[in-house]
């Protein structure tokens, strides 16, 4: 079992700061497992051997497998419609804003496939079976009203049956194992504006907000007055909200090799999971290198800047979700990272740990 203690080597991580981790990390692994097995299929046991953690550290957190569940759901929504709301904030007009936010959805879409399954598919799963058929819909139901308010836009139809269309029909594309969602861009911004596409961009021409905003000018302000404790804090919140922007500004602005630096590494490289083992809280890495993952550690050592797609047609892998499952367990092991600037899709590039990895074998 790992120690539950935090060790005193790193100053200014609170035990509430470590329980936000914790919970991060078990609602990442949950969306792992139930996209990969299925809310129905999914036990406890799998979602805390999956994060590294234990049973009981997961029902200190939760009642039970829906109530985390529905804490990452709530989670991922709120961090998509940060994103969201980060990008339409790039542009002048509502039309361009809606634009841009459809834009920005779609965009994670497809570069986060596992998010998009688990909010699409397994949510409405989940609700249905807790009783709760609409429980998906709420959060993104609010999120539309909350931008028709900030635009002044009328509704073309209620709400409700706008976030119904739109999960829908991402719901057929996702389940068919589609990938290329910029057809959708047009047709959504028709249904949730009442206006024509006309001349807008294409997906792949939208500017794109890395992250939150306000979190990334807050760790910049952080670090010019040296104020190490909201440095630690917004660490924390980066890593959690998964915001590569903050973090790109952090390793900017820490000293290189610094306690705080070493911390937040360990977050870009490998999520809460990766801080947690740095911490001596979660179990360590195991040991060894499965087949496959060697193949496609081989395969981006040969190939650097490729992406997921490329890699699962190249090494005929089965599933996109497999592709996924064997990237994070790289990038969680530090053997890669991602290399992408924008664009759809995450590129990556193996690590020193990698090539050093591949020596062993």
């Amino acid at each position: 079992m790992p120690d539950t203690r935090v060790p005193q080597t790193v100053a200014g991580l609170n035990d509430e700061q470590v329980v936000r981790l914790r919970c991060a990390r078990i609602e990442d692994a949950l969306v792992e497992v139930a996209v990969d097995r299925g809310y129905s299929a999914m036990i406890v046991d799998d979602v805390a051997a999956q994060g590294g953690l234990s049973r009981k550290t997961f029902y200190e957190l939760y009642d039970d497998k829906a109530e985390a569940f529905f804490a990452a759901y709530d989670a991922m929504v709120h961090r998509i419609a940060v994103r969201m709301r980060g990008t339409a904030a790039l542009h002048r007009t509502p039309g361009d804003q809606i634009a841009a936010a459809l834009a920005e959805l779609l965009a994670i879409a497809e570069a986060e496939p596992t998010w998009a399954r688990f909010c699409v598919i397994e949510a409405q799963t989940a609700g249905a079976l807790a009783g709760d058929h609409d429980r998906h819909l709420r959060p993104i139901v609010a999120e539309v009203e909350r931008a028709r308010a900030a635009l002044g836009v009328a509704a073309p139809i209620p709400p409700a049956e706008q976030a119904a269309m739109v999960l829908g029909v991402l719901r057929v594309r996702l389940g068919a194992d589609g990938h290329d969602l910029a057809d959708l861009l047009p047709r959504f911004f028709e249904l949730v504006s009442g206006e024509e596409w006309g001349d807008r961009p294409p997906l792949g021409e939208h500017r794109r907000q890395d992250g939150d905003a306000a979190r990334a000018a807050a760790m910049e302000a952080a670090l010019a007055a040296d104020d190490r404790s909201a440095v630690v804090e917004l660490i924390v919140e980066a890593v959690v909200d998964h915001d590569p922007g903050t973090a790109a500004v952090g390793e900017a602005g820490l000293a290189e090799g610094s306690e705080l630096a070493a911390l937040l590494r360990a977050g870009t490289g490998g999520g809460a999971l990766a801080v947690l083992r740095h911490l001596g809280l979660a179990a360590p890495a195991k040991s060894g290198m499965p087949r496959q993952a060697r193949r496609v550690l081989e395969f981006i050592l040969r190939e650097p800047g490729v992406d997921g797609r490329a890699i699962r047609h190249s090494l005929s892998l089965s599933t996109e979700s497999q592709v996924s499952r064997l990237l994070r367990d790289l990038r969680e092991a530090g053997l890669i990272q991602d290399v992408s600037r924008q664009g759809p899709s995450r590129r990556w590039q193996i690590t020193a740990a990698g090539r050093a990895a591949l020596r062993k074998e």
